[in-house]
């Protein structure tokens, strides 16, 4: 081999490594801009609109709205709440009046979903909803402190371009409320909703 075939070996095999090169950061690119799709300050206060509004919907009764802010799962177990409370005439629950702040303590993806776990001091009272007249009574116990963990949901790979209801075209991914027939959208594309609400003890 002269000078020549081992220059033009070694321009080869630096073109090839090269070009692996540039695949390999195209691939980590894309990979790296797929992760940083998760905005975590942006979550936060996010999934803190997401607690605050699934409670006070449970507390209206309000079965409609709170599909803007739940999954299925934790939809189907307020709703029962709800239908329950209204064949005995009130409902008994926990009205959340502090939230600290959300601790993010899990983040996955399984299969098409994307699952964040977090907790959080929270001060509750529990009070007495009149299904008739929707007013609130306080039982007379003191607010008391709970170690809560909550669970959001996302499925990235939800697609509605239609409304379910009316056939209408929906005008992004992210609304939840058709703007023709005004029903709800539940679970669109890149919505977090809250799937489940849990206390927890801190073994000391």
């Amino acid at each position: 081999m002269d000078n020549f075939d081992l220059v033009y070996l070694i321009a080869m095999i630096i073109l090839i490594l090269s070009n692996f090169l540039g695949i390999m950061i195209v691939i980590l690119y894309y990979k790296r801009k797929d992760e940083s799709d998760f905005n975590e300050p942006f979550f936060q206060d996010y999934a803190l609109n997401l607690i605050k509004g699934a409670n006070e919907a449970l507390l209206d009764l309000d079965i409609e709205r709170l599909k803007e802010y739940e999954s299925n799962t934790l939809y189907n177990i307020h709703k029962n709440e709800i239908e329950t409370a209204k064949y005995n005439g009130e409902l008994k629950s926990f009205i959340f009046l502090k939230i600290n702040k959300l601790n993010l303590i899990d983040y996955k993806k399984e299969n098409e979903f994307e699952k964040v776990i977090c907790k959080s001091c929270v001060q509750t009272k529990e009070i007495i909803v009149d299904v008739n007249t929707k007013v609130r009574r306080d039982t007379g116990n003191v607010p008391m402190y709970h170690f809560m963990k909550f669970e959001f949901i996302r499925n990235k790979n939800q697609n509605l371009d239609i409304c379910p209801n009316c056939g209408a075209k929906l005008e992004n991914n992210y609304t939840t409320k058709c703007y023709y027939c005004n029903s709800i959208i539940n679970n669109p594309k890149c919505t977090w909703v809250l799937n489940r609400e849990e206390e927890f003890v801190i073994n000391l």
